[in-house]
């Protein structure tokens, strides 16, 4: 009975691919469909972390670093440092700026560097 009896069907074939896809491919199709998305979640707090981490460093920095400097302070590689950096500065948290010889700065945004700037500050 059951599955079993669909193969003296004529329309066996059918019947069993329907019951496969219903019973197999379906669920599998959902489940990567959740595991992608739970995947972009990891990947987007991962980024989130990593730019506080970076927001740390920079201001420890004075407010502006290179690629490289970040790189090496966050025990990052070049790319990935280069990439949070693009990212900061697309997302408004930092400014690019370009010296006279050539070498990439970014500057964050709003960061107090020193005690005496915290104590200088207004209240708004």
């Amino acid at each position: 009975m059951g599955f079993i009896s669909l193969a003296d069907d004529n329309n066996s074939l059918e019947s069993s691919l329907l019951w496969l896809l219903l019973g197999g491919g379906l669920p599998m199709i959902i489940g990567a469909f959740w595991l992608k998305s739970a995947l972009k979640k990891d990947e987007k707090d991962n980024l989130a972390a990593q730019e506080l981490d970076a927001i740390s460093v920079i201001a420890k920095l004075g407010g502006t670093v290179t690629p490289l400097e970040l790189a090496n302070k966050m025990a990052i590689s070049l790319e990935d440092a280069t990439k949070l950096l693009g990212n900061m500065q697309k997302n408004g948290r930092a400014d690019l700026r370009v010296t006279d010889k050539g070498d990439i700065l970014y500057e964050v945004k709003n960061i107090i560097v020193t005690t005496e700037e915290k104590k200088n500050s207004e209240s708004v």
